[in-house]
């Protein structure tokens, strides 16, 4: 993975959860390296919260010269104000992604328009919004 960000002339990170951290992962990193640059919080919010805040978000997985370009979703209250736009031109242009796969819903029209579907390109996705806000409460 650090070689994946130097040949990309991007600075590899580490980023790691309380639970899941080693007692002596700070020795081993500095020993690699690395620097404390920021110190993140891990907060509990409630999904509904967060979501009447965000107005979009989305992500974009590298893989070689290709970026998958998934999730791009913005709030209905603040579509057609160009968000989706910014979130994908700040993901590509923090990259040196030359190709890009984005992956749309199908009945999106203004999205399904970049391309078309190469055979057997479909997924199902399901979503449980309102099992995840239950349970954050």
């Amino acid at each position: 993975m650090e070689r994946l960000y130097r040949d990309r002339a991007l600075t590899p990170a580490f980023q790691i959860g309380p639970r899941a951290q080693p007692a002596d992962l700070d020795d081993r990193l500095d020993r690699a390296g690395y620097r404390l640059v920021l110190t993140t919080l891990v907060l509990t919010v409630a999904a509904e919260d967060v979501l009447a805040k965000i107005a979009a978000t989305g992500r974009l997985a590298l893989d070689g010269e290709w970026g998958g370009l998934a999730g791009v979703a913005v709030r209905d209250d603040a579509r057609r104000r160009g968000h989706a736009t910014t979130i994908i031109r700040a993901l590509l242009e923090a990259t040196t992604v030359r190709r890009v796969r984005p992956q749309v819903v199908a009945d999106n029209a203004p999205a399904s328009g970049w391309g078309s579907p190469r055979p057997r390109s479909t997924t199902t996705a399901c979503s449980k919004l309102n099992d995840l806000s239950a349970a954050a409460r």
